[in-house]
């Protein structure tokens, strides 16, 4: 259910085996790192604009990965205010909207954090 955001973290994180010199697919070592030996540069090496579009690629999942995170967080605070903490503090009042909850959830985020 979830190998998009598994796919999007090991592109963002492990985009570079050889700068770790662990394989994360594979679960070994490379040899080349094991055996000390300075990896020779191929021709096939990307180049500084190669570099550049594979980080705005990166850049772009870490955000759509993030957004979707804040979307599922947004509606599920909505749905737990609305059916649990109506019932659980008198005084409060439903929420008609997701965007009531992220307007709350700003004004906390502004008053309560560092």
């Amino acid at each position: 259910m979830f190998d998009f955001i598994r796919d999007g973290l090991e592109t963002f994180v492990f985009s570079h085996k050889e700068s770790f010199g662990f394989d994360y697919k594979e679960g070994n070592e490379n040899s080349e790192m094991k055996e000390g030996k300075p990896e020779e540069e191929s021709p096939e090496e990307e180049s500084p604009e190669g570099f550049a579009s594979m980080m705005n690629n990166d850049l772009m999942n870490l955000f759509l990965i993030s957004l979707f995170i804040l979307i599922i967080f947004f509606i599920l605070g909505t749905y737990l205010w609305n059916k649990y903490l109506i019932k659980a503090i008198p005084g409060i009042k439903p929420l008609s909207s997701v965007t009531q909850f992220i307007a709350i959830w700003f004004v906390t985020q502004i008053l309560f954090t560092k």
